[in-house]
């Protein structure tokens, strides 16, 4: 497994990762103020667990010795007891008594940070990220896909979150419709809020992400359907269409579709 820091923490679990960076950071006595051991508690499905990070952890006491990194730095102006009471809120700590460990059983803070940090982004899920790797792999057996970066493979997967709402117009097919129409909304986006837009992609494809080719590989289809005009828009996801009545006018047509995307419930891919 790749070794985790405190960076990787951050992007999952923010206030964990700056509580455990507070800590690092603390100038007061780690050992007086927290009584940490090489042991944390962990909740799975309701019940609390103890799990030692390194062998015998839980009579190993933690202390300040030799922190990594410039604590002035870390400190950011923060007074010693903010950082207690950020450190101490984050995270679950298995509390113990200072005079219980002789001074051979003590370890540095710097280590019990690490050991954390790769027990919850490591060994804590190896099971289930194991089960994950294989099916994906399974899937995705290539070994182009280590040529590529994280953000590269999750867009694959994924696809983009940038949306260009002019493109696809450019890119919509239009059936009794044209694209100088002046009921159809969707140039440039039409002053449309991008979470509206995203909406309108979920309606109509069942994703609010946009694929690794854009806009003009959703084969996307505007089609105009004889009913009446007190009808909202309907959506065929499996052919990423939309079906609008015959609105008199844009107002109208974004009214309509606004209530429809923004209400409308369904499978889709997330």
């Amino acid at each position: 497994m790749a070794t985790a820091s405190l960076d990787d923490l951050q992007q999952i679990m923010p206030e964990l990762a700056h509580g455990l960076g507070e800590l690092l950071s603390y100038e007061g006595n780690v050992e007086e103020d927290f009584y940490l051991s090489f042991q944390v508690l962990q909740e799975e499905m309701g019940v609390v667990k103890s799990y030692n990070l390194k062998p015998g952890g839980d009579k190993i006491s933690v202390t300040k010795q030799n922190r990594k990194g410039n604590t002035e730095e870390r400190r950011a102006g923060l007074s010693e007891s903010s950082s207690v009471h950020a450190a101490a809120s984050c995270f679950l700590i298995s509390p113990v008594k200072l005079d219980v460990f002789p001074p051979a059983a003590q370890s540095s803070l710097a280590e019990y940070v690490q050991l954390y940090v790769d027990f919850l982004l490591n060994k804590s899920i190896s099971k289930q990220f194991a089960a994950f790797y294989h099916g994906f792999h399974s899937v995705c057996a290539s070994d182009a896909l280590m040529l590529l970066r994280p953000e590269e493979v999750e867009m694959l997967v994924c696809g983009s979150p940038e949306l260009d709402m002019s493109a696809l117009q450019k890119a919509a097919q239009y059936e009794g419709y044209g694209k100088t129409d002046t009921t159809v909304f969707l140039g440039r986006g039409a002053g449309v809020p991008l979470e509206l837009q995203k909406k309108l992609l979920h309606f109509a494809t069942g994703s609010d992400r946009v694929p690794v080719g854009g806009m003009a590989d959703l084969n996307f289809k505007i089609s105009k359907i004889d009913v009446p005009t007190d009808w909202l828009p309907i959506s065929h996801t499996c052919f990423n269409q939309i079906c609008l009545p015959p609105y008199r006018n844009r107002k109208e047509l974004k009214h309509k579709l606004t209530i429809a995307i923004s209400n409308a419930e369904g499978f889709g891919l997330e």
